[in-house]
């Protein structure tokens, strides 16, 4: 019951950011978005732990990989998914960023030596042509010059970085590291480095902003970030990256709905077999089809 609940809550928050970004963009520059959602996110994290006695000490080691982890997946990933929105619609980048499902199981393989099932081929190849047939009509032209061939470009890379990051959480997991307070420093640490960004490109970092800007800011920084990153590291401890990839393969679900009912999304032929495609190659992918065979023999036989 904990599980699903972490399930539905880390598809619900990260499918809903996609288009919460978009809006945010539409007001102010990346690098101040992402300063005032770490800004807080990281406060309210560090104000717990601290209420709490949480411990938050770290040899200089964990703290090298702690910065590692901020540096994949609370900074360098944000700069780059946030660009490749300028370029694509939430629906369409979030259908593409499911990649990362199958670069965790490469990934996997290379930092940890799991082998990779006969099955996650079919899936890969399976997800490798949804994402094709998404975006075919610019890569079918070989123009690397249009928006949506850089917006997949950019949202390919900022998968494969996050898909770096969860392997050193795994390994933080592995080292015993607390997730709460791994959390707080990794916001901390990625705060700082948006800071440091934010001052060097010359972008305000407390513009006047709208009440609903305010809003999305307060949503992505405590619900998207605080509770959304607790919520899928805590699913990679209890259960392993493969199954914990669920959530990223049924968020599309969420952020093309969303994109659809607020028009920032177009309902297209390409984007309907392209998720479609997507989303079953990662459940091939993902699915324990022995697991089910087993079932289906004991039910066969009255066992259950």
């Amino acid at each position: 019951m904990k599980n699903t609940f972490l399930y539905i809550a880390t598809v619900i928050l990260w499918g809903s950011s996609w288009i919460s970004i978009k809006f945010q963009l539409e007001e102010v520059a990346i690098e101040t978005a992402l300063f005032h959602r770490f800004l807080l996110a990281a406060g309210l994290m560090l104000i717990f732990c601290v209420l709490f006695k949480l411990p938050m000490r770290f040899s200089l080691r964990n703290h090298g990989f702690i910065f590692l982890l901020s540096l994949l997946n609370f900074s360098f990933n944000y700069f780059i998914v946030y660009r490749a929105l300028n370029y694509l619609s939430s629906g369409t980048a979030s259908v593409a960023f499911t990649t990362m499902v199958l670069m965790n199981l490469l990934n996997v393989r290379i930092f940890f030596g799991k082998k990779i099932e006969p099955k996650s081929y079919a899936g890969a190849a399976m997800g490798i042509v949804g994402v094709g047939y998404l975006f075919w009509g610019d890569l079918s032209t070989l123009s690397l010059n249009s928006d949506t061939t850089i917006g997949l470009i950019l949202t390919l890379i900022a998968a494969y970085v996050a898909s770096l990051g969860n392997m050193i959480s795994i390994r933080n997991s592995d080292a015993k590291l607390p997730v709460l307070q791994v959390n707080a420093l990794c916001m901390a640490y990625g705060c700082l480095i948006i800071f440091l960004v934010t001052l060097i490109s010359g972008h305000e970092l407390f513009p006047t902003v709208s009440p609903t800007y305010i809003s999305l800011s307060i949503y992505m920084s405590v619900f998207a970030t605080v509770f959304g990153f607790a919520a899928y590291y805590v699913l990679l401890k209890n259960i392993g990256p493969e199954k914990a990839s669920y959530a990223i393969v049924l968020f599309p679900v969420v952020a093309v709905s969303l994109g659809l009912y607020f028009d920032e999304t177009d309902w297209s032929e390409p984007l309907a077999y392209g998720m479609g495609l997507t989303l079953l190659g990662n459940a091939v992918v993902l699915t324990n089809f022995s697991r089910i065979r087993e079932l289906y023999s004991r039910i066969r036989y009255r066992q259950i």
